[in-house]
């Protein structure tokens, strides 16, 4: 298996949307197959894993030894990914990881693992799952059995990292990116926009229109922006 990120850029202004795809091919000659959904909550789809790293290397979010409090869900099906297929998933780091609209460097490194979730130990999660293509696994503190290791071990894996830098805050340059998303067409990144959406709407202090499509809530949102970004609520 082969794939990673794909991004439309590295630097970002502070709380404009990070929305990237995560590619997904099978260059081998088996078919794949694997658990599809299933995994939607607050942070995002959670077959994928984050750790984000300042430019010091210290951690500022780590999904699978630090999750946030959590719960979700949502319908999942298996999916089978034959020789030379490539799939593509819509991601929005930045709604797991507030740290990404501090101003600075940050280097993120996402995993997804193919698992068959029905054949997976009963100690074993598939979501949070641990970085296997390291050697070895990088497990981030949270240990594995050696049932669940051999299991994940077993199972196609995709690390992919990306370096960008997020610079002060322009309520301009924060609609025009916003504006600029919008006009994106393919509807599970108008998905990710709406988790995006929610997560602004957080961030500034306001309700979220539940349900809402995302150019509507969006629009609500880019009119109520600041001209000074807000500080993060103590914790």
């Amino acid at each position: 298996m082969r794939g990673g990120l794909e991004v439309d850029g590295t630097t970002f202004v502070a709380g404009a949307p990070i929305v990237w795809r995560f590619v997904v091919e099978n260059a081998g000659t088996t078919p794949i197959a694997f658990q599809d959904g299933g995994d939607s909550y607050a942070q995002g789809p959670l077959h994928f894993t984050w750790l984000v790293r300042d430019a010091a290397g210290s951690v500022e979010c780590d999904l699978r030894a630090s999750p946030e409090p959590m719960a979700g869900g949502g319908g999942s099906s298996k999916r089978v990914l034959a020789p030379g297929e490539r799939i593509a998933t819509w991601l929005a780091p930045q709604v797991g990881c507030p740290a990404l609209s501090v101003i600075g460097r940050h280097r993120l490194r996402v995993v997804r693992i193919l698992t068959q979730d029905g054949e997976a130990p009963a100690s074993c999660s598939t979501i949070l799952v641990p970085d296997t293509t390291t050697t070895p696994i990088d497990d981030r503190g949270v240990t594995l059995d050696r049932e669940c290791e051999a299991f994940l071990l077993a199972s196609p894996a995709v690390a992919s990292e990306v370096e960008i830098e997020v610079v002060p805050y322009d309520v301009d340059a924060v609609r025009a990116a916003i504006r600029a998303a919008l006009r994106q067409p393919a509807e599970q990144r108008r998905q990710m926009l709406g988790r995006y959406a929610i997560w602004l709407a957080f961030r500034l202090d306001l309700d979220p229109n539940w349900g809402a499509e995302p150019d509507v809530e969006l629009e609500r949102l880019m009119a109520a922006l600041p001209v000074d970004w807000p500080a993060p609520a103590e914790q």
